[in-house]
This record gives structure tokens, sequence and C-alpha cells, in this order.
């Protein structure tokens, strides 16, 4: 029995080349056949005899030394001439793989085997010793924290800067393709989405799922009415719409099934939302890869015919990964049962009778029609849309194929199978040699280097298919080169052993075996010594006796200066990893009790914080107005501002009337469209039919803030007009620049008062465009006036301000008649004058952090924290009963800080990519021309039209084409986006042609980039992935993968929680959680904690849980703890 000591912790005092030909060779060359397999110790490893490949047994000796600790080889001889420093210090495994010349190559890596420093050694080599130009090599990986890392290890051993400029390109399979999509996006119309498109997250995401429910239960009910009513169905639903839709958004009839009688409740909606989420990602990425050209109405019909996967195929995926709705309703009976007034049993009977095949082809239907509106693309569509563009494209295909030389892909056990088929599609074959050997070289082909461990496939309940690296490469690419990478640097050699116990408990199979190979430590055993003292197995009664027992470790080793000096300490050195979540709970409470320091990793990722979704909101609202309205509805009583639910309620009624959406509602006519004339009424854009101006995408959305490739021009030389132009006041984002001050509300004048000086910004501005920078902002200083107010300190003060740059709703405004009431009118008014103001800001040239800055004081946002920081000093939040309401603000304040700093330092989010190749910009060129002609042949017609109506209208026409002339002569026209990186003369981003600058963090091209980087973080980048060095690490199992930790304790080893109940009946589901064991044995250095709990709550019911099958393979003893 053992006492746990309970001391209290000490507190402390503190250029397009090609690589060289080829030789022909077989994937499985023949080095020698190492002997028994120890690392050397002090002694230089050897070359390997044959660099250019390996056999699956015998390509990868061992001449293991730590790659960082000492060099084993002297590299001096390869494909080049000289000295290779990148290649110094590999072992023999690690080298055979970095030289290899396969056309495809796979590298298993061990843990603990190097694998990073293989994948920057490779690059090094190919750019070095073979002559690849960066810029066509590409590097793809799963986080952006794993490319940043690349990126900045790359530029250490001389490969880029560190921030991608002169190395190769480095991205996530998400950002490659949301890369993909911004430079097609002009040559693709059947994307369905503009330059400048947006791309949401997975809570938005959800909500548009939420509306698509809605949109089709409105549709539904408006079906039944007119059936009732004896009218025409189809006109009936041809104007339904939700919450303020466009003209395009009713689906047919005929796609609608009949109404369920169940009521629909709030509650259902998101139950039914939730089922979506799960759905949709699953079909896109399925169909994507099997199926890339089904139609749109035909996803659910077509998923259903995909066959089953091959046996042995480990189709993770396509197995059970998400279930598919049935073909009919399930009966009522079957799906809850219960008294009438029981509310939850008739929310799942609602559920049950609209979760089928017709009705959730409805709500998915509903759903991209939503996204067109937004004119945005989900997170599963980064992938999807790329796969399928590619597949139904063969010149854009082709052009992308021609793009890279090189293609590298980390951690590739996890790719899904659209992720797999994206790489696949851009593989460029081998030419055949030419004929009589004259011509040259012939072309190589894409050359593949993949790495990862399917012995550490551990995502397959999100789609990953560990059968793509074991199974499908080899059978897709003929002769793949395999490579074994097994020393471990990492881990005792008592660890080592006993992860290679927990994988290989079961009978090794003939194809398991084939990517196998005994693992080697390369390090000596630690000072612990005996395997009993390095792993220890533990029992305890509860959870808490279980973290206690975890606290007072900790504490021993820290007091004890096991953990470095107390200045220094190593607490980041020490992990506790768990299988689910929740399970953190026990161990949060005692070490918060001892005074011990830690860190959630993989919890509450930051952008998922209500303030930071807020801030983000306000910037999607300020770069697309007209087509932002799921991000509007979420701030626009934030702060309160008189837009309640009631008032929210009317404006949706109104938008539906009007058939266009809320967000063009409230914002259209604060907005200049592309072409009206400058210092024309405030209605005057908004006078054109609904249809005209959704055509235009979103006036200013598509001209103004295009950010398909995220950058404005700037003019380094500004002419005399140009000066002329911004002192007289020029073209605005607003609907009248030089209108301000007569369309002011009373409050603007209290506000001017008080601030000494009119709040309305310098009536200069650059054209709607976005294309030419203003002047300084405001002042000398860069400060607009109205940031100097007092008035800013208040919420009212801040929206009165805001007010006052908001055009009033004239004749012309679709918000003329609408009924509001004065306090939702005011608060309207701010709305509508913030985003005027700010877009001014952006106009001329901003920056993307002054911008946030400006949004959340001009809101008001600021304003009320501020307020509850200095009054809620002993209120308590309903939440959270640790921090009072004063707290909980000044937490939400430093995270805005943070936020804003990270905002203001755009080497964290501006990437550089390289332009398009001239193959490339011959398609778009051909595809331009094409849709030129096409629109040379109806303005001709439409010309036509025009004389026949008679030449007073072409005069006016003419008239205000030569005024807008005038500023033509000055101001660039707006740009496509990309089109600059498309010019024959373009270079790499940061320069552009003679006089022009390339912009990337200022005005609405920034401000994309920026919410673009936003959107791509995932949650594993966006949480504490690697924790303070000086507090204990909390993760999941999950979330541990490619971390380290000097001492780790798994908790929880119990069956049914590792491995989960659900996976006692599915072999491959009790696989990938053995698998995850060993992920997490595999994380220690030099002491492992494995325990379990005799008792344990499982879904709030006390259960006594067996000790986990997995720890049977380890033979420990077992050694019970007391709780103290």
């Amino acid at each position: 029995m053992l006492q746990p000591s309970c001391p209290v912790l000490k507190s402390s005092s503190r250029g397009a080349q090609r690589p060289p030909t080829s030789k022909s060779q077989s994937g499985s060359s023949s080095s020698k056949a190492p002997g028994k397999q120890q690392p050397p110790r002090g002694a230089a490893a050897s070359q390997p005899a044959d660099r250019a490949g390996s056999s699956s047994n015998n390509s990868a000796s061992t001449g293991g030394i730590d790659s960082g600790r000492s060099t084993s080889t002297s590299a001096s001889t390869g494909g080049g001439s000289g000295p290779m420093p990148h290649l110094e210090g590999l072992n023999e495994e690690q080298l055979a793989a970095c030289l290899t010349e396969a056309r495809v190559a796979r590298v298993k890596a061990g843990p603990g085997s190097g694998k990073t420093r293989v994948v920057v050694a490779r690059v090094a080599h190919l750019m070095r010793q073979r002559g690849v130009a960066p810029h066509r090599i590409l590097t793809i990986t799963f986080t952006n924290k794993a490319a940043t890392e690349l990126k900045e290890r790359l530029a250490a051993a001389g490969c880029g800067d560190g921030g991608g400029a002169g190395g190769p390109v480095a991205k996530t399979f998400h950002g490659l393709g949301a890369w993909l999509l911004r430079q097609c996006v002009s040559a693709a119309p059947e994307l369905g989405v503009a330059p400048g498109f947006k791309v949401l997250d997975t809570e938005q995401s959800e909500k548009l799922m939420r509306q698509a429910v809605r949109e089709v239960e409105l549709q539904q009910q408006q079906l039944a009415a007119a059936a009732a009513e004896g009218s025409s169905s189809s006109s009936s639903a041809g104007g339904s719409s939700g919450s303020g839709g466009g003209g395009d958004r009713p689906l047919p009839a005929a796609a609608l099934p009949a109404l369920p009688s169940a009521e629909l409740t709030n509650r259902a909606v998101a139950q039914l939302g939730e089922r979506l989420s799960y759905v949709i990602p699953y079909l896109k990425m399925r169909l994507a890869a099997a199926a890339p050209t089904t139609p749109e109405g035909r996803e659910l019909e077509a998923a259903a015919r995909l066959r089953a996967p091959a046996p042995g195929q480990q189709d993770g995926g396509a197995r059970q990964a998400v279930s598919l709705p049935p073909a009919a309703p399930e009966k009522a009976a079957r799906v809850a049962r219960g008294a009438p007034e029981d509310k939850a049993a008739a929310d799942r009977r609602a559920v049950a009778a609209r979760w089928h095949r017709k009705q959730v082809q409805a709500y998915i239907s509903m759903y991209q029609s939503l996204l067109r509106e937004h004119n945005a693309l989900d997170f599963a569509d980064l992938i999807a849309a790329p796969v399928r563009l590619l597949a139904a494209r063969p010149d854009l295909a082709a052009a992308w194929r021609r793009r890279f030389d090189q293609i590298l892909v980390d951690e590739f056990q996890d790719t899904d199978p659209a992720q797999y088929e994206f790489v696949k599609l851009l593989m460029r074959p081998a030419a055949a040699p030419p004929r009589g050997g004259g011509g040259g070289d012939p072309d190589p082909g894409t050359q593949l280097f993949v790495v990862g461990d399917p012995d550490q496939a551990i995502y397959g309940w999100r789609g990953a298919e560990v059968g793509h690296m074991k199974e499908l490469l080899p059978r897709d690419f003929a002769a793949t080169a395999t490579f074994l990478m097994a020393t471990n640097y990492r881990s005792d050699p008592h660890i080592v052993a006993a992860a290679d116990r927990v994988l290989w408990a079961d009978s090794r199979s003939t194809e398991a075996l084939e990517l196998y190979k005994p693992p080697v430590p390369a390090r000596p055993h630690s000072a612990l010594g005996a395997a009993g003292a390095v792993i220890r197995r533990l029992v305890f009664p509860d959870p808490q006796a279980e973290a206690r027992f975890v606290a007072g470790r900790v504490v021993r080793w820290a007091n004890g200066g096991e953990l470095g000096p107390r200045s220094a300490r190593r607490l980041g050195e020490v992990a506790v990893l768990y299988r689910n979540r929740d399970m953190s709970r026990p161990l949060e409470e005692a070490f918060t009790l001892r005074g011990i320091p830690y860190t959630v990793v993989g919890g509450q990722p930051f952008w998922s914080y209500a303030d930071i979704a807020d801030a983000v909101a306000y910037l999607h609202v300020l770069l697309d107005p007209l087509r932002c309205t799921v991000f509007l509805e979420r701030i626009i009583n934030q702060p309160k501002r008189g837009l309640g639910d009631t008032t929210l309620d009317k404006l949706r009624a109104a938008a539906r009337a009007q058939r266009m959406s809320l967000s063009r509602l409230i914002f259209e006519d604060c907005l200049r469209e592309p072409g009206s004339q400058e210092g024309s009424s405030s209605g005057s854009s908004s006078g054109s039919s609904s249809g005209s101006s959704s055509s235009s995408g979103s006036s200013t959305a598509s001209s103004s803030n295009d950010s398909g490739n995220s950058t404005t021009i700037r003019r380094r030389k500004k002419s005399a007009g140009a000066a002329s132009k911004s002192s007289s006041g020029g073209s605005s984002p607003t609907a009248s620049g030089s209108s301000s001050s007569s369309t002011a509300s009373s409050s603007s004048s209290t506000a001017s008062s008080s601030s000494g000086s009119s709040p309305t910004p310098d009536s200069s501005s650059s054209s709607a465009g976005g294309a030419v920078p203003a002047p300084p902002l405001g002042s000398s200083s860069g400060v607009e006036p109205w940031q100097l107010s007092p008035e800013l300190a208040t919420v009212e003060g801040a929206l009165a301000i805001a007010a006052s740059f908001a055009p009033e709703f004239a004749a012309g405004s679709p918000m003329h008649g609408v009924k509001l009431t004065k306090a939702a009118k005011e608060g309207l008014q701010s709305l509508r004058g913030l985003v005027c103001a700010l877009r001014r800001m952006a106009d001329r040239g901003a920056p993307v952090r002054s911008l946030l800055a400006a949004a959340l004081a001009l809101s008001g946002y600021v304003a009320e924290l501020r307020q509850l920081e200095t009054e809620g000093v002993g209120k308590w939040t309903t939440a959270s009963k640790r921090k009072d309401v004063a707290e909980e603000a000044a937490e939400r304040l430093e995270r805005l800080a943070q936020l804003q700093e990270l905002a203001g330092n755009p080497a964290a989010w501006v990437t550089h990519d390289d332009p398009l190749e001239p193959a490339m910009e011959a398609v778009m060129e051909r595809v331009a021309a094409a849709a030129a002609a096409a629109a040379g042949q109806e303005a001709a017609a439409a010309g036509l039209e025009a004389a026949a109506a008679g030449q007073e209208a072409a005069g006016q026409e003419a008239a205000g084409q030569e005024a807008a002339g005038q500023d033509a002569a000055v101001a660039p026209q707006p740009q496509e986006p990309g089109a600059e990186a498309m010019a024959p003369d373009a270079g790499p981003e940061g320069a552009g042609p003679e006089g022009v600058e390339v912009v990337c963090d200022r005005g609405l091209a920034g401000v994309g980039r920026f919410l673009e980087h936003a959107a791509l973080v995932t949650g594993a980048d966006a949480g504490d992935s690697a924790g303070r060095s000086g507090a204990v690490r909390l993760v999941t199992l999950h979330a541990s993968k490619g971390l380290e930790f000097e001492r780790v304790f798994i908790v929880g080893v119990e069956e049914g929680i590792l491995p989960s109940g659900r996976s006692a009946a599915d072999p491959q589901r009790l696989g990938e959680e053995r698998r995850l064991f060993y992920v997490g044995v595999t994380r220690a250095k030099d002491q492992l904690f494995l325990s379990r709990c005799k008792r344990r709550l499982v879904y709030g019911r006390p259960e006594e849980l067996p000790a986990s099958t997995f720890l049977r393979p380890l033979k420990l003893k077992e050694e019970e703890v007391l709780s103290s």
C-alpha cells in the first residue's frame, strides 16, 4: 500500500528548374540487411549502400544517433557537388529516405524517429543538390501550427525566411484548397461563389444549417396553406424565404415532402442542425472522392449507391463515421413514447418525422443556397470543392499538375478520401522518353514523398483512412519505395519495449508486418533503472484520489528539485493524459487546491470565445455588408442597441417582402454601387431592383473587398490629380460622402460638441474598388477625429457617434417604410454608421489592427466591458461562481487585446504565395476572353435597346461616364483579385509592376486575409497546443499526438473508458483505441504512470470498471494507492 504525501507546492521567487532525370528503379531496392539492430554509441554511421530506395523489411538500417545530440553521418556526396550540411547527423534510415529518387516514396516514421527533421532535410536536399526551385516544392501538413513550425525549421536550414518567402510552399490541406480556389474562382463559375468568397467556420456553418431547416419548414407550411386554399402550390412556394432571403432560395415544390404533423420547436431545430453538422461534411468528403460529378440535389441518393469498402481497405470514413438518413421516416411508435405534455418526447418525434432522405436532401439543398447567398464556402468545401473542380475541369487540372515538381505530405496516415484524391489530382504523370533519344530529358512527373505512421492512426472517427498509406498508395503508384524509421530517440528503452508490446498484443498479420520493424531505443536507460520504476501501474478508489496522488507527486518533484531549480521549474515537462475531455475536472480541482500551475491543452479554442467570435463577426460585416446575414444576426444587438427579437422579426419580414437578404435590406443604401454617380443621393443606389442588385454579388463586396489573393494595389507615385481628389472629397463607401453633416441624426451634434470637432471623417477616400490608398487617416497621426471623443467611454456615446455616419432612410432606401420604434431606428443607424465609418477607413488603407480597434470602440463593445469591469466587482456571473463580473470582463478585454495584437502582426497571418504559372495564366486568359465575348454580345443588345428607348437616357449615361472618367484618369479601375499575380511581369508577393506595391495587411484586402486565417485555424491550432512551459499540461490522448514530456500520467485506463465502450463490438474501432493508447505511452521520455479507478461515475451513475485489456501485455504489478 502506498500512502501519498501531501505537502503544499512551495512557491518560487519567479525558378522553375526541373530536377535531374531519375534513373529507373524499383521501390524495393536491395540495401544490406542489418543484423541485430543496436544504435551506435559514438561511432559514425556509414552511408547506405543504395540511396535510391529500400525494401519494406531491409530498407532502413539503424545508424541511430540522436539527431540533435550528436552527428552520425558526414554527408559530403550526393546528387550535387560539394558538402551537404543538411544531411549531417542523419542516421542510415533517415539518410536513405532523404536521398531517394523514387517517384513515390512512403516513409513509416515511428515515435521519436526524427520525422520532421527528415522532411526538412529532404526539402533542403531537393533545393541544394537537385536544383528544384523552392516555389515548385509543396509541403502539406494538417495543422497551421505544424506548417508554421516547418517553415521555421526550413528557414533555420537556409530554405526561406521563416515566413514562407524564398522557401517552398507550406500549407495545410485546407489552406491549400483555399489558395487553389482563390486562384481559380474567376475562371470557374461552377464553384458557385464570386471572388472574395468567405470561409465559414464550424459554428457559422451550423447556424446556417439551422436556418436551412427553418427555411424548408416555412416553404412546406406555405405549400400546405396553398393546397388548403386550392391555389397553385408552385406559385405559393416561389415567394418563400426565411430570415431574409434572395430570389433563388426557394426550392422546387417537387423537392419538398409533405409537411410533417409534428410541430418543430427550437430545440428540435437544434437537434436537426446537429445531425446535419455530421452528415453534410461527410457527404462532401465522400462524394468528392468517389462521385465528384454528383449534381446538387442528388447527394444522398449518390451516397446511398456508394459501395462498401473492400475487405482490408479499412475505410474509416465510410465504415460508420456517419449514419445516413433512411429512405422513409421512422415510425413514431419506435421513436419516443410519453405523455402528450412530454416536450422532449415530442421533439424526438418531430425530428424522426423529418429525418428521412427526401426531407434531409431539402435541408442540404437549402443550406447550399444559403452558402451562395453569403458568397461563402464551409470548411469541408475547402477540400471537396477543389477536388470536384479539378475532376471536372481538365484544363485547370493540367495547369495545376504543372505547378509542382515535388509534393511532400506529413502525417499521411490521417488523410481522408477527399484529401487523398486531392493529392492524386496534383500529381503530374511521368512523360515517356522521346523516340530516337532526342528532344531532351523526359519529364519525370511530380514526385511524392509521404511521411506517417499507421500505428498512430487515431482519427478514423473523422474520416481518416489508415489504408491510404498501407494499401492504396502502393496500389495506385507502382514501384512505391518504402522506408522504415524505427530508431527511437525519445523514450527510455523500457517505455519503447512496453509500447511495442501494447501495439502487437494481437497476432501480427502478414499485411501488418509489411510496415513493421522492431523499434530500437537510441538512448540509454534513465537513472530510475528497473522497468518497475520507469513504468508504474496504479489503482485508486475513485477519480478524486487519483487526482490527489497526481498533484502530490508533482509537488514532490517540484519541491525536491527533480523538475529543475525553483527559478526555472520545468512543470511543462509533466503531462496528464486522459481519454475524454470531461475527465480533467477532478485534476483541475486538485491542482488548484495545491497551488500547481496547469494548462488544459486543447481546451476551449481561442477563436470560439464569444467575445472573439463577436469581433470576427464585426470584421465580416465590414468586409461584405450585403452578404453577411449569418454574422450580422450575431452582433446586430451586441452590445444592446434596441434591436431585440421583435425588431429583428420585423426586419426579416421586410426582407422577405422585398426578396432580399437581411444584410442587403439594412446596408444597401449605405454603399455606393459600382458605376453609380458620385454625389448621388443616399437612396439612389437602392433604387434598382433586387434582381439587379443581387446580380452584382454584393456591390462593393465583389469589387472593394475581393480578397481572392488578399492584396490591394497601392500607387507609390501619387499624381497631383490624386492629391486634389483627396482634398476635395472623392467617392466613398457611404451613400453620399459629402452629405454626412446633413444626414447626421441629432445625437451626432451632441457627440460633435463634446469632442470639440465634427465626428465626420475626412471626406477624402478612394474609389469603391479600394484600389487606391488615401492620404493619412483623419490627421497626421493616423487617428480619426471621432476616436479622440470622450463620448466613446460610454455605450450610448459610442452609438451616437456611429449613427452620425449613417445616411437617413431616404425614399429609395429598402428600409424606407419599415415601421420601427425610435430606439430601434437609432440602434439601426448606429450599426449602419459603424459600417460606413469603418469602410471609409478601410478604403483609405487603414491597417487591420486599426479597423478592429475602431469596430470595437465605435460599436460600444469595449465601453460596455470597461463599464462591467468597473461596476461588476462582487457581482457573480451565472455561468461561474469562481469569477465575478469584473474578472470576467477583464478576461474578455485581455482576449480582445490579444486579438488586436495578432491583427497587428501580419507576419502571423499573411502568407507568401507565388504567382501562377504561365500555363495557368493561359487557361485564365482563355476563360476570360470567352466571358468577355459573351458579355460584349449582351452589351451590344443592351445598347440597341437603349437607342430605341431614346437618346436622352443614353446622353445621361454618357455624361455620367464622362464625370466618372475624371476620376478614372487618376485612379485605376477595380481589379479582380489575383489579376496582379497573373500579370506576365508580376513577381512574388510583395513586388509588382513598376510603381506598384502589393499590400497584404491593410484595408479590406487585409481584413479578408485575416478572416481567412481565423477560419483556417483549427481547434488544435487555436488552443494551447503546447501549453505554458511553467505549467503542468492536462491533455486528451488525441490532442497529445506530436507532443512529448519527461513524465507522463495516463489516467482512467479502464475497460469502457480506454478502450471506449462503443468499440467492444467493432474490431476496427478497437484497433484504433489500441493505437490511441500506444500514442499516449510513446509521449513519455523518462517515466510513465498508468492508473485506473475502482469506481467511476459513468453517465451520472457510479460503476465498477475493470482494468483495461490494454494493460495485460505489459505484465506490470498493480499497486493499490489509498486515499490521503
